[in-house]
């Protein structure tokens, strides 16, 4: 499957790039800057590399990984998700969307969801 994660620079994506990419999957990470996501891209591959697995992951801006791919993951920081899907939204034709941003607000030492104010 070709998989997109948009703000596949960040920590929730490396988990899940590696973990996909093991599995076979071709990955294109997206990011704001065609510079980071290709090296950020050369880094996970040289991590997969070191436990003997070839993988298929390239680095891109956003808007590019997501024409690329039949699933877009979005996991970037819940405050830019909406512009950042605004301003990318002619890369989407059939593509299926997730996304595990949740907003949330730390009380004391719990975390409780702070829903957007739209959406």
């Amino acid at each position: 499957m070709k998989i997109a994660l948009l703000g596949g620079t960040g920590d929730i994506a490396e988990g899940l790039v590696l973990r996909w990419s093991k599995a076979g999957h071709e990955i294109f990470i997206g990011s704001r800057s065609d510079e980071k996501a290709k090296g950020i891209a050369a880094e996970y591959v040289e991590k997969l590399k070191g436990l003997g697995i070839e993988p298929r992951i390239h680095g891109m801006p956003n808007a590019d990984a997501a024409k690329q791919a039949e699933v877009v993951i979005i996991s970037i920081p819940p405050e830019h998700a909406a512009a950042t899907v605004a301003q990318i939204k002619d890369s989407f034709t059939d593509q299926v969307v997730v996304t595990p941003v949740v907003s949330m607000k730390r009380e004391g030492k719990s975390f409780l969801f702070n829903p957007p104010a739209q959406g």
